[in-house]
């Protein structure tokens, strides 16, 4: 989720939270190779980009008759 805000003074407003994007970022997991447990994205060091895995496409089965 994402929300957008502003500031006035000493005033903090929030507007509605929504989606942030519709795409199925990666789940945490502790089978990945690579940073179990950690969530699949984070931030860049100055904090204005986030980085995302968003998980490939199960190759569909092929059935061969031999």
């Amino acid at each position: 989720m994402v929300v957008d805000s502003t500031v006035e003074g000493d005033s903090f407003h929030a507007l509605k939270p929504r989606l942030w994007t519709g795409k199925q970022i990666g789940t945490i997991t502790r089978e990945l190779p690579f940073g179990a447990g950690r969530p699949p994205f984070d931030l860049t060091p100055d904090g204005k980009r986030i980085i995302a895995w968003e998980p490939q496409e199960q190759p569909k089965e092929v059935k061969v008759d031999l």
